[in-house]
């Protein structure tokens, strides 16, 4: 009848549209991917990638990629023969990626939690970061530099990108170097370092706050012309408001 007509025929159209809106929305959805794999192709390789030559801070700024918004390609990146018996991906910006289904999981997570901070734990890929903090934290456990530098690359299953490893060590190379000591209600900056304490004598505010101290030898500090240390008055450290490790 013609109820029964007008029933199927607004039904008939209604899936026409429904049927079209689909379509527009999947040819949405690829011409978005497309373009997304144009943009990624167009990255120079530089912009998430470290250089060997380049200076701490430089190094420190060149792990946040230029492309946070789109992603970054690591599908370059050469695997290990043996990659499949690794646990975890160390990618060129500093970025490690964890699969926490791996029979070395456990041994694995252990090492990057001291050395990395965590971005991301989902249930079978975990997302860790190497950061100047982190690597600082890991070397104040008594990690030396060298450690951190084999041991990731002994779990990475690509080949160890080498601004990564360069970043560590610039991060790492100065720690432990210089200290900070109380005597006599005075700090101290004291090191085994002459070539450290120089370079801090040539900071303003440090050297102004020097002082000569007489001392036995062998302890590491020493007077005002020598090279062993630099004597911070807490009065002085205090009026400039900073002091400096």
């Amino acid at each position: 009848n013609d109820a029964d007509d007008d029933y199927y025929g607004t039904a008939s159209t209604n899936q026409q549209h429904e049927g079209g809106d689909e379509y527009t929305s999947a040819k949405k959805l690829v011409q978005r991917a497309a373009d997304r794999e144009a943009l990624l192709k167009n990255l120079k390789p530089s912009a998430s990638s470290l250089s060997a030559d380049r200076s701490n801070s430089d190094v420190t700024n060149s792990l946040s990629t230029t492309s946070t918004q789109l992603g970054a390609d690591f599908s370059s990146l050469k695997l290990k023969p043996d990659h499949i018996s690794r646990p975890c991906w160390t990618c060129p910006d500093g970025t490690i990626y964890l699969e926490a289904f791996h029979e070395f999981y456990t041994k694995a997570y252990d090492f990057l939690v001291a050395i990395s901070e965590p971005v991301a734990r989902p249930e079978y890929v975990h997302e860790y970061k190497l950061t100047p903090y982190s690597l600082y934290a890991a070397v104040a456990t008594n990690i030396d530099t060298e450690s951190i530098v084999r041991v990731l690359n002994r779990f990475s299953k690509n080949e160890m990108p080498v601004g990564v490893a360069q970043f560590i060590r610039e991060c790492t190379k100065r720690y432990g170097k210089a200290k900070l000591v109380l005597k006599h209600n005075k700090f101290y900056v004291e090191s085994d370092y002459p070539a450290v304490l120089r370079e801090l004598l040539r900071d303003d505010l440090i050297s102004q706050a020097r002082v000569a101290e007489e001392t036995s030898g062998g302890d590491g500090t020493a007077g005002a012309g020598g090279d062993g240390a630099a004597g911070v008055n807490n009065a002085a450290a205090a009026s400039n408001g900073s002091n400096k490790n």
